[in-house]
């Protein structure tokens, strides 16, 4: 809702400026979270793309102290709610916010994992949303092209590329996206590829591993 939403436990500010966090968000942040090869090291780099309201990057540098957490993001006023959210949890300092097309100029070979809720609604589908979703939420954070992986085909691999050998790249999906998002995926060379249901059954994540 706008104003407030409850996300893993915790309130954040939620306005215009970007997605409101789902139910389907937290459970890929915990899918995240329980992967402990991504947490061993001594200061895991985990990078959240499109961060919107800051709830993925923020959660994680709360339960990951040791983390070197990263949020990009292309919308100035999304990266300005994020920060808000920041402040309100005491981890302005411990989240690094930078204005990112994706994953901008991150080093390639950098990262222990990168994390992201992008935009996969086909354009098709975008009238046939709630109208409060069309009405308040950025289409820009929503809308992804034709077939609504404009978005995942340039993340994959840019995640790729900016993945440790060993690191993981997670991501939601649209519950009709698992066959196409895997194969691309598995093209991109990454392993151990899984698309993972939510609790109501629908495929809605996407995790694989750079080896």
């Amino acid at each position: 809702m706008l104003g407030e939403t409850e996300f893993m436990g915790r309130l954040f500010t939620t306005d215009r400026r970007a997605l409101i966090p789902r139910p389907e968000t937290e459970e890929l942040v915990q899918h995240v979270l329980d992967c402990e090869e991504i947490w061993c090291g001594e200061h895991p780099r985990v990078i959240d793309v499109g961060t919107g309201t800051g709830c993925i990057a923020i959660t994680f540098a709360l339960a990951r102290p040791h983390a070197d957490v990263c949020a990009t993001d292309l919308s100035e006023p999304a990266l300005a709610l994020a920060r808000e959210n920041a402040l309100r949890h005491g981890v302005e300092r411990r989240v690094r916010f930078e204005k990112a097309d994706l994953l901008g100029d991150i080093a390639p070979g950098s990262c222990d994992a990168v994390v992201s809720n992008p935009p996969y609604i086909k354009e098709s589908e975008m009238v046939s949303l709630p109208l409060d979703v069309r009405c308040f939420e950025p289409r820009e954070a929503l809308a992804a092209g034709v077939d609504g992986l404009e978005v995942i085909s340039g993340l994959v691999p840019a995640a790729y590329r900016a993945l440790k050998s060993g690191g993981w790249l997670y991501m939601e999906i649209a519950e009709d996206q698992g066959a196409p998002v895997r194969a691309l995926m598995k093209r991109t060379a990454f392993e151990n590829v899984e698309i993972r249901r939510d609790l109501t059954g629908m495929e809605r994540f996407a995790c694989g591993r750079k080896e």
